[in-house]
């Protein structure tokens, strides 16, 4: 019931904004924060994945923070690794503007989970989740008011999207608008100097962007889509990037985490939609990073 009511909610919190209602997992503005590129230091691989390959954001479920991601951004075949081998390469400052000048100033993971889809955990969705290890008390509470709030289900959105008025919106091709928040290969000044010698911290400069499409169905499982996305420098580079839906009004403004982007095309993107991403948060197929 609970699930039925917060979308139903929110579907009145787009369709006709009520700034009276609030739910635990609103936020009164984008946590545009709580992205990162995703930055890594290991020979090979410098630009493969490396910088331009995805985006991260952070998210919190009570005092515990995640990096999540797309989990193609941690795959290669040259030099051939596996996710676990590739996200321990992960460079994660907790500063991205300036220079970091010690391994004390990066983002130490200690549990990497992924969401299998069948009994072999051969198969996985497009995602992948790495727990934050706490280290300095002050540090630790930057990163959960930068994190994006993870709902209890996710089913809210399921709710929303399966709507009698949302269905109506969706046959009348009415706007919908969702919100990308990240860093695209191309059209920003994002970039990472990488050290002359192997092994050195990259020095980090970040350009993030705020762009919209129009809410529809996808063809993909899990998914939702994005159309008449209007970023027009070309889609690389934002796989990974935290999907957002805003609502309420100018005075009381509202938006709610609502997926992760994992592919595209132009002016179209496919995102995994909310309910999957807190299912991939805790269970599943889990590793330590010890």
């Amino acid at each position: 019931m609970a699930s039925g009511r917060t979308a139903f909610m929110l579907a009145v919190a787009i369709l006709m904004p009520q700034p009276k209602l609030e739910v635990s997992f609103w936020h009164h503005e984008l946590p545009i924060a709580c992205i990162t590129p995703l930055v890594f230091i290991q020979p090979g691989i410098e630009e493969f994945p490396g910088i331009g390959s995805g985006t991260g954001f952070f998210a919190s479920v009570g005092s515990d923070v995640y990096l999540i991601t797309a989990r193609h951004c941690l795959q290669s075949s040259e030099p051939p690794m596996s996710v676990h081998q590739i996200a321990k390469t992960l460079t994660i400052p907790f500063e991205l503007e300036g220079k970091t000048t010690s391994t004390n100033e990066l983002i130490e993971f200690r549990q990497l989970t992924q969401l299998a889809l069948d009994k072999t955990q051969t198969e996985f969705l497009d995602i992948v989740a790495l727990q934050v290890q706490p280290r300095e008390h002050l540090r630790h509470q930057t990163l959960l008011k930068r994190a994006a709030k993870l709902p209890p289900t996710g089913l809210w959105l399921d709710g929303f999207v399966n709507s009698p008025i949302v269905s109506e919106a969706f046959n009348a091709k009415a706007s919908l608008p969702f919100v990308i928040t990240g860093y695209p290969n191309k059209g920003t000044a994002t970039q990472v100097r990488y050290a002359d010698e192997t092994g050195n911290i990259p020095e980090v400069q970040t350009q993030a962007i705020v762009i919209s499409g129009n809410l529809r169905r996808s063809s993909l499982d899990h998914c939702l889509r994005l159309e008449d996305v209007n970023w027009p420098h070309g889609h690389e580079g934002l796989s990974g990037s935290p999907v957002f839906v805003k609502f309420g009004t100018r005075e009381s403004p509202r938006c709610a985490l609502a997926g992760m982007v994992i592919c595209g095309s132009t002016k179209k993107l496919n995102f995994i939609q909310i309910s999957s991403i807190r299912q991939a948060i805790g269970h599943t197929s889990e590793r330590s990073f010890n």
